[in-house]
């Protein structure tokens, strides 16, 4: 655990202190790669991801993530962990660049991408699905730039990361939608309405197999938990809408989120694993927030970082709660301990 503190200080210090803003995001990114790439044993499906590198078993994959692995099983376990590790750092960094280019971002973004929940640490978890997750974000903002081709190309990566990553293509397909300055009323009553989509939702899983087994798995109430922070955030954007629609690439992440936020409240009765489909559209938040942060007062980014903190704080005490879903505590260098994993369980992993 006091991994985390350190670097959470030194995070906090770098991009304080060094007044060259490349350098400064540049750098603490990199210290969340090296986080990420060097962890032995963080994450809940850490043991199946470091046996199917190691070559134990006849495990397999999406193509791509069958490549990374297929590298690993000839150098080395741990490169299948700094490989992930870097793809899901360079996409949030090309999606952050590509904002704040545009419009502006706060460095604050990058605290929240390391430390706050779905982000960084929740990728050491569940790594395909949100290394794809970064993916279709930037495919989405290259659509929202009518870069439409180069978008397809990234989205299909995605899908060669991970399956659920088709809802990448509809997604770049509804740039007008998406576009759109929707009243926010309508956004209320839409979420208001998405428990109906519940039943569309599972005979679409029953007809294409897709994660059908899941209707059925043991749920957790981390996910409500989860819910009522991202409803409290979307709750927040609606008294910032003025300066959300006055960016054209804002107002596209925001109403991204919306979507995220919508199909989380209709799967929110089934369980963590299927509501990682919505996680995957909500991952852009932190680059909304440090959108919003840059016509704020410093007062404003100071309280985003003791919020940061907190919830660094409070996603640790929940994986304590339940151990066996922590994917944190048990965080170690992998070069300081065994790596035989060969004993260890293949569950998980979807």
């Amino acid at each position: 655990m006091p991994y985390y503190f350190v670097f959470f200080a030194i995070a906090v210090g770098v991009l304080a202190i060094v007044n060259n803003r490349r350098c400064a995001v540049l750098s603490v990114l990199f210290l969340g790669f090296c986080f990420s790439a060097l962890r032995f044993d963080a994450g809940y499906d850490y043991p199946v991801y470091y046996q199917f590198a190691a070559g134990i078993g006849n495990v397999h994959f999406e193509p791509l993530v069958d490549l990374i692995g297929f590298f690993s099983r000839l150098l080395h376990p741990q490169v299948f962990f700094v490989l992930t590790s870097f793809l899901v750092v360079y996409f949030f960094y090309k999606s952050y660049s590509f904002v704040e280019f545009a419009c502006g971002c706060s460095r604050i973004a990058i605290l929240i991408f390391c430390f706050a929940p779905i982000g960084l640490l929740l990728s050491m978890g569940i790594i395909r699905q949100m290394l794809s997750a970064y993916m279709i974000m930037y495919a989405v903002l290259l659509s929202a730039n009518r870069q439409t081709g180069h978008a397809h190309f990234i989205a299909l990566l995605a899908v060669l990361t991970h399956e659920s990553a088709f809802i990448a293509f509809p997604i770049i397909w509804l740039r007008p939608v998406l576009s759109t300055r929707i009243p926010i009323i309508f956004l209320w009553l839409f979420l208001l309405a998405s428990p109906l989509m519940l039943g569309l939702i599972k005979i679409f899983s029953k007809l294409t197999g897709l994660y059908y087994g899941y209707f059925f798995s043991e749920l957790s109430d981390i996910g409500y938990k989860m819910y009522l922070l991202f409803l409290l955030i979307f709750l927040s954007f609606n008294f910032f809408l003025k300066e959300i629609r006055d960016s054209i690439i804002i107002n596209h992440l925001f109403n991204f989120f919306f979507i995220g936020l919508f199909f989380y409240t209709a799967l929110l009765p089934l369980g963590m694993h299927l509501q990682r489909l919505a996680w995957s559209m909500m991952i852009s938040y932190p680059l909304i927030i440090g959108y919003l942060l840059t016509k704020s007062h410093s007062l404003y980014r100071a309280l985003a970082v003791l919020i940061t903190f907190f919830l660094l704080l409070i996603s640790l005490y929940l994986a304590n709660a339940e151990p066996a879903r922590d994917s944190l505590n048990r965080y170690r260098l992998f070069f300081n301990v065994s790596d035989d994993y060969s004993v260890m369980s293949m569950d998980g992993a979807q």
